[in-house]
């Protein structure tokens, strides 16, 4: 039987999706994570180059990021304060979470929607040492990927009928992804504006490693 297409590029599929989702771009790499270790369940794709690919590509973004982070930490915390919603309240209590918790926090953000970007810059921010990041980021990106990898392997015939329900729709089914991931962008721009315009006249808490401001007494 001829492997499907997913199964000829799933690894390569899964290492891309994972990259630049991390990277904090709008790519939806648990889907193909599920879809994968479906196909791993049956033999199709390797499960251990399944879970190094998708492992490698997370630790690849987290370490970007930290890496900005040690660079130019304030700069970087104010973008996601630009293009993330209420993300100087998270960087607030990630700051104080790693603070008081250590690597800890970094482990437990990588299951949390909208933070587990945000963490390994703040870790390079703060001064996080490179090997306690490195090793945190290894684990839960490994346990990250498993979780969902083993996701797809339990549920893997109903994951399996859609999938080939996705490849028999061909192109059409990229031109339903590409609607639907524009209209995600643009309602989650949307929100974005709306809660900038809410908070422009709100002073936002000092950045790590930037200085708070000090109120000038009155003449």
């Amino acid at each position: 039987m001829e492997p499907t297409t997913l199964a000829r590029y799933g690894l390569l599929l899964v290492f891309l999706s994972v990259l630049l989702d991390q990277g904090g771009l709008p790519v939806p790499s648990l889907p193909i994570l599920l879809a994968c270790g479906a196909l791993a369940a049956k033999g199709e794709i390797s499960l251990p180059l399944l879970l190094l690919a998708s492992t490698l590509a997370s630790l690849a973004a987290d370490s970007v990021w930290y890496a900005l982070g040690r660079w130019r930490g304030p700069q970087v915390l104010k973008l996601f304060c630009r293009v993330s919603l209420h993300a100087d309240e998270i960087i607030s209590d990630m700051e104080r979470s790693m603070r008081h918790h250590g690597v800890f926090s970094i482990v437990v953000a990588k299951f949390v929607p909208g933070v587990a970007t945000i963490a390994p810059p703040l870790a390079g921010a703060l001064g996080v040492s490179i090997s306690r990041f490195l090793f945190a980021s290894s684990i839960t990106g490994l346990a990250w990927a498993a979780g969902l990898v083993g996701l797809g392997w339990l549920f893997r015939d109903t994951i399996a009928e859609a999938t080939q329900w996705i490849e028999a729709l061909g192109v059409w089914a990229l031109v339903l992804l590409g609607l639907l991931l524009t209209c995600y962008v643009a309602y989650v721009w949307r929100r974005r504006r709306r809660a900038a315009a809410l908070e422009r006249g709100r002073s936002p808490e000092p950045l790590p490693g930037e200085p708070a401001d000090v109120p000038s007494e009155a003449s």
